[in-house]
């Protein structure tokens, strides 16, 4: 009982329990702007998401709403971030073999970005598996939180790639080609095959990169594919796990 009279101290009569609605939409109609972070992926919605491997709450633009006590209008800037690549946890993948876009553990290439995953990141295929960057999943995150921009992390694990797979649609089991569809179970998400669009490797290290222009010119080809597959402004690279390290773009960078 001593610690939670303690805890009450520090907690209510420290002045540490607010009115967070309140307290937020003062901040907003006094010109002040709030960063809110998502802690998860939109394909992990509640409501949105692949069934049933969601989380028990809402992972997109929606709940910075409902969560927080804000009205939609104060929304001003939604980011999405992706990585160059795909990780999916395994415990996602528990009822599947594998997803569309997963790399095969015989290409040289996912031994590569496997060694920097663990090196650079410290995050372990034994973790995470491993896939080429999927659009289908990036247009879902779209749709669901009207994106204004895309950041792109991990640039720097494709470095040692000969050659980059890009997924931009799937194949059903009747042969259909499927582009920008999100399945709504995990089984079928499982069943579909990966339709690439390929693209030659910069074999450079992008890490030393500070600005835009110093990245090779196959991986800033890489970054315009990606801005016109998926309409989007790609504003932010990062090629380092350092933080506050990375190169913010703007059309005039071009």
């Amino acid at each position: 009982m001593d610690n939670f009279r303690r805890l009450r101290e520090t907690v209510l009569v420290g002045g540490n329990v607010k009115d967070t609605i309140l307290l937020l939409n003062d901040e907003i109609k006094a010109g002040k702007r709030i960063l809110v972070e998502d802690c998860s992926s939109s394909t992990h919605d509640i409501d949105s998401g692949i069934y049933p491997y969601t989380d028990s709450f809402h992972t997109t633009t929606g709940a910075v709403c409902t969560g927080l006590g804000v009205p939609e209008e104060s929304v001003e800037t939604t980011i999405g971030v992706i990585s160059a690549l795909t990780f999916l946890n395994r415990a996602f993948l528990s009822h599947i073999s594998h997803f569309p876009s997963q790399m095969d553990k015989e290409d040289p290439a996912y031994a590569k970005v496997s060694s920097g995953l663990d090196e650079r990141y410290g995050l372990s295929n034994e973790e995470f598996e491993i896939g080429w960057i999927d659009l289908n999943l990036v247009g879902h995150a779209e749709r669901t939180n009207h994106l204004s921009s895309i950041f792109v992390t991990h640039l720097d694990l494709l470095d040692d790639l000969d050659e980059i797979k890009i997924c931009t649609g799937y194949t059903n089991k009747e042969g259909k080609l499927i582009k920008n569809v999100l399945p709504a179970n995990i089984e079928t998400f499982g069943s579909w095959k990966p339709h690439y669009e390929t693209f030659p490797g910069w074999k450079e290290d992008t890490r030393s990169a500070k600005t835009f222009d110093d990245l090779p010119d196959a991986a800033q080809t890489f970054i315009r594919i990606l801005e016109l597959r998926t309409k989007k402004e790609v504003t932010f690279v990062s090629t380092s796990s350092e933080l506050n390290k990375g190169m913010l773009r703007t059309r005039t960078s071009d």
